[in-house]
């Protein structure tokens, strides 16, 4: 593997990294379906998978100690848990919960991202919120539509008990 790094899959004489190319190798070898039916589908869902993709970055960044792209930075890197972030006017919970929301007004009518049932990207916005709530843990409360969607992906047979 050229670059090594986590997640990664090697699958015979194939080795990947990076999040995007492990959900996208995974779901074609073993449940293209998830990845949308249809170029429409399909297209929307590596949308979304790039956006929630593209938040979560950003929040595991202030994590680490920085946000990309806003010039904070986090002076003290401590370990606490449930993380605490609001140094000098920058507030980690809110930005969080901001990003939620906007994922979550994508969510469509039949409850999960791309139509009827879930989808790669639903599986990867229910582990971005999972970090959300860890920098804010009253996100839920905030956010009814947040517990909502954990639920619906919970409930789902194959899916629910493997989380």
């Amino acid at each position: 593997m050229a670059v090594p790094n986590l997640p990664y899959i090697v699958d015979g004489d194939v080795a990947i990294s990076e999040t995007l190319a492990v959900i996208r190798y995974i779901c074609e070898t073993r449940a293209p379906w998830l990845l949308g039916e249809g170029l429409r589908a399909r297209a929307r869902q590596d949308s979304l998978l790039h956006r929630c993709f593209f938040d979560n970055t950003n929040l595991r960044s202030l994590c680490y100690g920085f946000v990309v792209g806003t010039g904070f930075t986090r002076p003290n890197r401590s370990r606490e848990f449930p993380l605490r972030f609001q140094v000098e006017g920058f507030d980690a919970a809110g930005f969080a919960r901001s990003r939620a929301a906007v994922m979550l007004e994508e969510v469509t009518e039949q409850g999960f991202l791309i139509g009827p049932r879930h989808s790669a990207a639903d599986l990867f916005l229910y582990e971005h919120l999972a970090l959300c709530r860890c920098v804010d843990p009253s996100l839920e409360e905030a956010l009814p539509a947040a517990r909502a969607f954990r639920e619906r992906i919970e409930a789902i047979p194959e899916v629910g008990p493997g989380l």
